[in-house]
């Protein structure tokens, strides 16, 4: 479970298929290079995420309130909270191992249009990212 949540924290990514019980036990016990991976990197991940979204949701709107029926529907719990942020830029990590990390899952790509972190839906313009 813990690499999933890194994964999506890394690269708001979603889960389209239902994981095999093999894959979710590698999940369970991932082996001990990755465990000490995360174990340097989720800190920092977590920081991160935080610090994001503090800096960026006074400058988003709130959902409408279409918007919010549909939040409803997929299941967000408190959609009066959501923001929208539409930003140029959208800054990547500073710690060199986790930016190199977020590069990686392709975080700062060109094609990265858009993604989540917690409350903020970041619609990138151009899909720019500084940093």
């Amino acid at each position: 479970m813990l690499g999933i949540l890194v994964a999506m924290a890394l690269n708001a990514c979603s889960i389209t298929t239902k994981p095999s019980a093999e894959a979710l036990t590698a999940l369970d016990h991932p082996p001990p290079v990755l465990q000490a991976k995360l174990a340097r990197l989720l800190p920092a991940a977590v920081a991160w995420y935080w610090q994001t979204e503090q800096q960026y949701a006074p400058q988003g709107r709130l959902l409408t309130a279409k918007e919010q029926a549909i939040a409803t529907k997929l299941g967000i719990v408190h959609p009066k909270q959501v923001r929208v942020v539409i930003a140029k830029n959208f800054p990547l990590p500073q710690d060199p191992e986790l930016r190199k990390n977020a590069q990686s899952y392709g975080m700062g790509s060109p094609f990265v249009a858009g993604f989540t972190v917690p409350l903020n839906l970041y619609k990138l313009n151009q899909g720019q990212v500084c940093g």
